[in-house]
């Protein structure tokens, strides 16, 4: 029951990263989107 319950965890604070690394990369990728469009207008 108890390594269940770690292992619970540690499932949970992977996926927590996982997600927080993906919303960093949608935001990283619209700023590059963002940086080429105006370095293609100028």
């Amino acid at each position: 029951m108890k390594y269940k319950n770690i292992h619970m965890v540690i499932f949970t604070f992977v996926g927590k990263s996982i997600f927080i690394i993906y919303s960093l990369h949608r935001l990283l990728f619209i700023l590059l989107l963002c940086i080429t469009f105006l370095f293609g207008i100028c």
